[in-house]
């Protein structure tokens, strides 16, 4: 009967938990702020390098997490099908919720600032990691791969629950 009563409690923490994230008012977080937006993890399907205008694209799936750890908020993004190897992890500096779907960071290496944007929506989620004037990492949930796309689409559906 405990163990019954702690899984309840468990699932319906769980079922809050996104609901918090979703009702905040505050539309402006730093890396000061006591509480951080909740955004589930995002997958993606394609990585591409944009470099002055020029697009070298790569099927890779991917995943974009936040994380808070000793008062550093980061986002790191993994690739999946090589045992969640880092691809990248940066310092978020602060966070702008334009809509309820878009997320405009400011973030930083340690030497640069640049701009991180997550739009997310039912039929496509990208990241793009704006690098300096003439280049970027972006990452989209679509591919060429329509079974792959099914799977990430179906990952992403967290978001709109």
């Amino acid at each position: 009967m405990r163990n019954l009563r702690l899984l309840i409690t468990t699932v319906i923490l769980v079922l809050i938990m996104p609901l918090e994230g979703i009702c905040q008012e505050t539309k402006y977080y730093t890396a000061q702020s006591p509480q951080k937006p909740y955004i589930p993890i995002t997958l993606f399907q394609t990585m591409c390098l944009i470099k002055e205008g020029n697009r070298k694209c790569k099927e890779i799936l991917s995943a974009l997490s936040f994380d808070v750890k000793d008062r550093q908020w980061t986002a790191k993004i993994v690739d999946v099908d090589k045992g969640n190897e880092e691809i990248i992890s940066i310092q978020i500096l602060d966070c702008t919720i334009k809509s309820n779907r878009e997320y405009v960071f400011h973030v930083s290496d340690g030497n640069n600032t640049s701009k991180l944007i997550l739009l997310l929506s039912p039929n496509e989620c990208s990241l793009n990691l704006i690098l300096d004037s003439s280049s970027s990492l972006f990452f989209t949930s679509l591919g060429n791969n329509e079974e792959l796309t099914a799977i990430v689409r179906k990952g992403n559906s967290i978001h709109f629950k």
